[in-house]
């Protein structure tokens, strides 16, 4: 410190105690009468020297701030070693010695007075290092506002240390406003002088772009300026920018040269951002081994960051045998400094039960935690917790609330969730309105599950104008992310020519595409494509064999068709018999077609026992549905 003051210029320092004896000389009286006007004004003026002339609006003067330390407890008695200072320096010395001692000491208290008394006088030294004390809140009580006078009072005077020190209020904002283009300047001047630490700081800003218009190249150059006087974290600042092309030209071998140099300076950001790179095999080989070392050498440091990657390791088992146990303890220790991400995946366990007891409400607290840091998943993950009511008892409102606060942050799974509950009104008054505006933004992030639901809004006019275009553009959207209603829907628009152009073998194709895919309302219309010819050539036994699919899968108008195919003999044989089996199966589920031609087959005893009673059954139960031939056959005098 000593060597560091002597380089800067500091303000001229009277003291009472300086005994000088002007000697009036044989010169003409004008210059005498101008030495005594000066020593005058000397005299009058000299407590007011010691305050810069550049007062800042966000301080007190020392007087102002009261530097008695009335907080202090009185002295009791007075120190062994002698108290005759003969200049400010001395007090500081003497205070320096006092201050080696416990906090809560007697000598301690009497160390702070006299660093006072010595800042009074001007001296910077002094004024730092009340400063530090008042920071700390160290054997006085904390007080962030004095401790920004006593560095601005010795940072006017070139006092290197306190001009970085008070640059760092200014940037944290802590006993004056937060003002990060006075931090610059503060930084910029002890960086004129080729301290590292402005230089870093500096170059901190340069790189955000606070306080001063954002600059790549500034900022590598200033780290590099602090990386030369051996700067750890400067270094790994700087790997930082040659590792993104940031203000550099992109290198992976310079940024593992620095990171390397700074992790031997046990810079634990270092060893994390060096693991890392180990991890993804970027500008090394990838060494999971080496990168487990590393992230161990800066979790044992305590760096969140660290151990949760490395508990990420333990708990998917790479680079090292699985053991959820060890992963859970990583998570803990990173979750109790904060971090979100080590939150979330130590609910996850609790939720699974793996390395710890399954416990959905501590789940629930850990997710909770992450999600007040604005963390996406743990919002999601809360919400889902409130909407089933694991954990925490069943609250749709609260669901709501998280599926908002994440849906708002673009997280596409909570706006589909969010649309469906104003869809369905739970958790919030029903909105068709917003649930299509919330359908819409995941849709436009490519979220299949919105698309298709919002080509079915488009289409029947639900919360939105009612488009055919837009809703043929959602569900091919859908359609080409493989979603098989989509696919199915998509179909219908181009047999119907509904927002598109009328394209049969377009249709097809869409069809096909759904119907490979096993939906039974896609190979039945498919089938019917092969009937009618439509879009693809007739083929009556293709067109069986899609019934036959859909069929099976219980759909009722495909049994219709195959019982029609059997009953004409189209594309299978005629087999009446078989024709009765497939029209039962499509009656029992209601199908009015199926039971007039099954009652039809009653009648003449086709493939079936004869029977009026039956057959009369089956033709009442079609015409009470509208079926208009059934209602004929009812109608015609004599039929039974």
């Amino acid at each position: 410190m000593q060597d560091a003051q002597k380089k800067y210029p500091t303000i001229p320092k009277i003291h009472p105690e300086d005994s000088r004896e002007y000697t009036v000389l044989d010169i003409p009286n004008v210059i005498l009468i101008l030495i005594l006007v000066i020593i005058f004004f000397l005299l009058i003026t000299w407590p007011h020297l010691y305050e810069p002339e550049n007062k800042s609006p966000y301080f007190k003067s020392p007087r102002a701030i009261n530097l008695t330390n009335t907080q202090l407890a009185p002295i009791s008695q007075k120190p062994s070693i002698d108290l005759v200072p003969q200049s400010p320096e001395e007090l500081y010395q003497i205070a320096v010695e006092l201050l080696k001692e416990a906090p809560d000491s007697e000598q301690f208290r009497q160390g702070v007075l006299l660093l006072q008394e010595a800042a009074e006088w001007g001296h910077a030294n002094s004024q730092n290092y009340l400063g530090h004390l008042y920071y700390a809140g160290y054997g006085v009580k904390q007080d962030y506002e004095r401790a920004a006078a006593y560095f601005y009072y010795a940072a006017c005077q070139g006092h290197v240390y306190a001009q970085v020190n008070l640059g760092r209020l200014f940037y944290q904002g802590l006993g004056v406003p937060q003002k990060y283009e006075i931090a610059a300047q503060w930084y910029e001047i002890a960086a004129d002088y080729g301290y590292s630490d402005a230089q870093f700081n500096l170059g901190v800003l340069y790189h955000s772009g606070h306080g001063v218009v954002q600059n790549y190249e500034i900022a590598a150059g200033l780290y590099l300026k602090a990386a030369q006087s051996g700067h750890p974290l400067a270094k790994t600042y700087l790997a930082r920018m040659y590792e993104k092309g940031q203000g550099v030209t992109q290198s992976y071998s310079d940024a593992i040269k620095l990171y390397e140099e700074a992790a031997q300076q046990d810079e634990f950001m270092a060893s994390y951002y060096l693991g890392l790179l180990y991890l993804n095999g970027l500008g090394v080989e990838k060494n999971y081994p080496k990168a487990i070392e590393l992230f161990e050498l800066a979790s044992n440091k305590g760096h969140a960051g660290s151990q949760y990657m490395l508990a990420d390791l333990y708990n998917f088992g790479q680079g090292t045998p699985r053991d959820a146990q060890k992963a859970a303890k990583l998570y803990e220790l990173a979750a109790k400094q904060g971090n979100d991400k080590a939150q979330v995946a130590l609910a996850d366990l609790y939720i699974l039960g793996q390395g710890v007891p399954k416990d959905a409400s501590k789940a629930a607290e850990l997710y909770e935690r992450s999600a007040k840091q604005g963390n996406v998943l743990a919002q999601f993950n809360l919400a889902i917790l409130y909407y089933s009511g694991l954990g925490v008892g069943q609250n749709f409102d609260r669901a709501l609330e998280y599926f908002e606060l994440a849906a708002k942050q673009g997280d596409p799974k909570s706006q589909i969730n969010l649309a469906y509950m104003y869809e369905t009104g739970q958790g919030a008054m029903q909105n068709l309105e917003k649930a299509a505006l919330w359908y819409e933004e995941a849709a436009i992030q490519g979220e299949v599950v919105a698309q298709g639901t919002l080509g079915y809004l488009y289409l029947e006019g639900r919360g939105v104008e009612q488009n055919f275009e837009l809703a043929a553009h959602w569900f091919e959207e859908a359609a080409i992310r493989g979603d098989v209603m989509s696919q199915y829907n998509l179909g219908n628009h181009y047999y119907q020519g509904i927002g598109v152009l009328q394209n049969y073998e377009t249709a097809a194709l869409w069809y096909e595409a759904a119907a490979t895919n096993g939906l039974s309302l896609a190979q039945l219309s498919l089938g019917r494509l092969h009937v009618k010819g439509q879009g693809v050539m007739q083929n009556y036994e293709t067109a069986a064999q899609w019934f036959i699919k859909a069929a099976n899968q219980g759909e009722a108008d495909a049994q219709f068709s195959l019982g029609i195919m059997h009953f004409k003999g189209l594309g299978v044989p005629l087999n009446y018999e078989r024709a009765a089996e497939y029209f039962t199966e499509a009656a029992t589920n209601g199908h009015a077609n199926s039971q007039y031609y099954l009652g039809i087959l009653y009648i003449s005893g086709k493939g079936v026992v004869q029977d009026s009673d039956k057959a009369l059954v089956l033709i009442q139960e079609a015409a009470s549905q509208g079926h208009e031939a059934a209602i004929s056959q009812l109608a015609a005098p004599g039929v039974y």
